[in-house]
């Protein structure tokens, strides 16, 4: 059962889901926990890529083929820009 923090003037306390609406309904206010700064800066910069248009993508790979993988980088290049440059590489070769 989840527990959920609610305030009133004089205390705080959890309480479980079902007596939730009743004491919302006599003055209570649900606390909500506040988003620590990473989590903020990260939600930014998600947004910002969404509305760039990219896409998020995670893929589960062998431990072979991820070591394959990483061992073609370049120094300093990122995963993604290992990725972009196999792309370009694979559209340029077919």
């Amino acid at each position: 059962m989840k527990l959920v923090k609610l305030a009133h003037p004089s205390q705080v306390r959890s309480v479980p889901e079902g007596e939730l609406d009743r004491l919302l309904a006599q003055g209570w206010t649900e606390i909500k926990p506040v988003p620590s700064k990473r989590a903020i800066i990260y939600r930014k910069l998600r947004r910002r890529r969404k509305l760039l248009g990219e896409k998020r993508i995670s893929a589960y790979l062998s431990a072979a083929d991820a070591e394959a993988l990483l061992a073609s980088r370049l120094p300093g290049e990122t995963v993604a820009q290992l990725l972009v440059r196999l792309l370009h590489l694979s559209t340029e070769q077919g």
